[in-house]
């Protein structure tokens, strides 16, 4: 199951966030205690809120240990839209999270690539995702990978979606509004400009 380094190394042998003091999950689907279940989630996670939290901690009480794949950008632009932050930095902030164990990029041409590098026993999918669980199960099963293949109900806070975030943000502040802000300020420095400009000729 290990990949040949300890998980608290990270990923390609980066220091990353270790597994110690972490509690347990109360339910896991092991059957022996001392066997991991190594648990993954995919995502884009763009502007990570308490959803993707939600999400990722129903997860891991499904085994473990929890990897996180999150999409790069090219991948992200191709099944959804452009996202708002980096791809490296939406590493960082999933590595920051507690329930995680394990994040990395996942790869642009081969999606089923990471899973045959990490060897997950179980793939896990929010119940809003755009993923067809029965043809995961087909691909896996082509390339001889045992992987169980779990959709979550609707959780708590799952209402507060990247993209209805985005949506309120747009109506709070809609572009005309911003628009004449920037025409208000810039204005304003025009002023501020003009006035230094005459006391220097005095």
């Amino acid at each position: 199951m290990m990949l040949g380094f300890p998980v608290r190394w990270g990923w390609m042998g980066m220091p990353g966030k270790g597994s110690k003091g972490r509690k347990q999950p109360t339910k896991t689907r092991a059957t022996d205690k001392t066997k991991t279940v190594r648990v993954m989630a995919t995502g884009v996670f763009d502007i990570l809120h308490t959803g993707h939290l939600f999400f990722l901690m129903e997860a891991r009480k499904l085994g473990n240990e929890l990897v996180v794949v999150v999409a790069r950008d090219i991948t992200a632009k191709k099944r959804k839209r452009e996202p708002i932050v980096p791809e490296h930095l939406r590493l960082e902030m999933v590595r920051g999270l507690k329930p995680v164990d394990l994040a990395v990029l996942g790869d642009t041409q081969d999606y089923y690539r990471i899973v045959e590098v990490l060897k997950p026993d179980i793939i896990v999918l929010g119940y809003d995702q755009d993923h067809n669980a029965d043809r995961i199960r087909e691909e896996l099963d082509k390339r001889g990978l045992k992987v169980e293949v779990v959709r979550l109900p609707v959780l708590k806070h799952d209402i507060l979606a990247t993209r209805r975030i985005i949506e309120k943000i747009a109506n709070l502040f809609p572009r005309d509004g911003v628009e004449e802000s920037e025409r208000d300020w810039s204005e304003r420095e025009g002023v501020k400009g003009k006035h230094k400009g005459h006391g220097e000729e005095d």
